[in-house]
């Protein structure tokens, strides 16, 4: 292959590359009254995502291993993990909960790989109130 032939397809490359879609994070309306003890599911309706982050409060990597009040307010009984476009939590304690996602775009990996690496992202916040 010529240099100006091997200049030309990386270049065709580099530039498929950036011309993907930035994301745009959306979390349905969280509509209904929920009590502590529920199990509320939490649905993404973002555009151009191939990852899914969820966040409840401050714990980004999610109680996805106990479902017990003691080990804190809330559980994730199903999705939540990268791949997953919704969440479902049981929550354990009457206050106002923040909702957050974040929708990297993946440069290097698939969904659930080991070897992700992101690039362009965007992320929403949003809240649900748990009474007693």
């Amino acid at each position: 292959m010529k240099p100006s032939a091997l200049l030309i397809v990386c270049g065709f490359f580099v530039l498929s590359l950036s011309c993907r879609k930035k994301p745009t994070a959306c979390i349905n309306a969280i509509s209904g009254s929920y009590q502590v003890g529920d199990t509320v599911r939490i649905t993404s309706c973002s555009t151009d995502a191939e990852t899914y982050l969820w966040g409840i409060d401050s714990d980004i990597d999610l109680n996805d291993f106990v479902d017990d009040p003691f080990f804190g307010n809330h559980f994730v009984s199903s999705g939540g993990d990268g791949c997953s476009a919704w969440i479902e939590v049981k929550f354990y304690e009457a206050k106002n909960y923040s909702i957050y996602l974040k929708n990297p775009l993946l440069q290097q990996g698939s969904c659930g790989s080991s070897s992700q690496e992101w690039r362009r992202e965007d992320d929403i916040t949003t809240s649900i109130t748990i009474k007693p």
